[in-house]
């Protein structure tokens, strides 16, 4: 995410990336159309966990109803060292402060789920059960 050297690696069947300047992984996105496609692991997609689990549906059907933005995992970085300066959101961006001032660390994407449920107005995912 900084431009260092980074190492590729599979977990759970997913591409990922860890960075050795920064410390940082992330779910490497490998969707050709990224808005429009769904990833393997959306929580929108039935049967996904957050689908499955009572108060996680209630709230994607929520913020599908209320027009609230939910974004796409694939790119966004955590944290592999907890010592290293915290990372920060703002409206589609995520940055670290450093000395120096802010470092773009990602851009955000809304998720290609949370767009279809919008477009379908289908807040009745709360009852449907995903």
């Amino acid at each position: 995410m900084c431009d260092g050297p980074s190492a590729k690696l599979t977990l759970s069947g997913e591409p990922f990336e860890v960075c050795a300047a920064c410390s940082m992984a992330w779910e490497v996105e490998t969707r050709p159309k990224p808005l429009r496609e769904r990833c393997g692991n959306c929580a929108y997609r039935p049967g996904s966990p957050e689908s499955l689990d009572p108060e996680k549906r209630r709230w994607l059907a929520r913020i599908v109803r209320e027009g609230e933005p939910f974004h796409c995992h694939k790119g966004l970085p955590f944290k592999i060292d907890a010592s290293e300066r915290p990372i920060r959101t703002g409206p589609f961006l995520i940055w670290r402060d450093t000395p120096e001032g802010r470092d773009h660390v990602a851009t955000l994407k809304l998720c290609a789920g949370w767009i279809a449920a919008r477009r379908a107005r289908k807040p009745d995912l709360e009852e449907a059960g995903g």
